[in-house]
């Protein structure tokens, strides 16, 4: 049986999201994902995944446990996923989606299983600040649109939840926490890029900005987010 892929644009924009950084910069990106005796280098250097596993050792990663040492290889979509609210009855489960493009990923979506009242967001909203600017070269999350598709994710799904899971973290439970935990998120992105486009304004730096950005005191206080 032939696995169903989803992607949220069209197959051919999905392989060019896919393969643009890949492709122009294939050699920089085998030397991060090629194997090695001591495992994928980018992992080794970011992760520690070739370290024994340990208090002294390896014991995480950030966003799971550790990266993947496996093939690496592309599946092109089966199916298109293109609106907010399109439905898809997948191996017996229905699921809802909603686009959110431009926020985590250039194409990204979050998922809803209503017979389970239950949340996938994807990389959307972890128990961590996500990264903006990444350091591995990912291109530039927009905070602005991240904070509005998750209050819209909030008013689409937050009434109707009681599980909340993502694709690196722990679930949650209850949806008042949950709804709470997405709007701190959603405020968080926000605060961040209406700052700093404030003090860009005023003539800062990038480098001053990140000196000088402090989080109000709701925000600072739930450092999982």
């Amino acid at each position: 049986m032939q696995p169903t892929v989803l992607t949220d644009v069209p197959e051919d924009a999905a392989l060019t999201h896919r393969s643009s950084r890949n492709i122009p910069a294939r050699i920089s990106f085998r030397l991060r994902l090629r194997h090695e005796r001591t495992g994928p280098v980018s992992a080794w250097l970011r992760s520690g995944c070739s370290l024994p596993r340990g208090p002294k050792g390896q014991v995480g990663a950030g966003l799971g446990m550790t990266t993947s040492t496996g093939t690496v290889t592309l599946v092109p979509p089966t199916k298109d996923i293109t609106a907010t609210g399109q439905e898809e009855v997948i191996d017996g489960v229905r699921i809802v989606f909603q686009m959110t493009p431009g926020t985590e990923a250039p194409s990204e979506m979050n998922f809803y299983f209503p017979e389970h009242r239950a949340l996938c967001m994807a990389e959307n909203a972890t128990h961590t600040l996500h990264n903006i600017l990444t350091l591995r070269g990912a291109l530039v999350r927009d905070a602005h649109v991240w904070a509005r598709y998750l209050n819209e994710t909030i008013t689409l799904f937050g009434h109707e939840t009681d599980v909340a899971f993502t694709s690196h973290h722990w679930p949650m439970w209850g949806g008042d926490r949950i709804t709470e935990w997405l709007t701190l998120h959603a405020d968080t992105y926000g605060y961040l890029h209406d700052q700093t486009l404030r003090m860009l304004n005023q003539g800062y730096t990038g480098i001053e900005i990140a000196e000088m950005m402090q989080m109000p005191p709701a925000l600072e206080k739930k450092w999982n987010r």
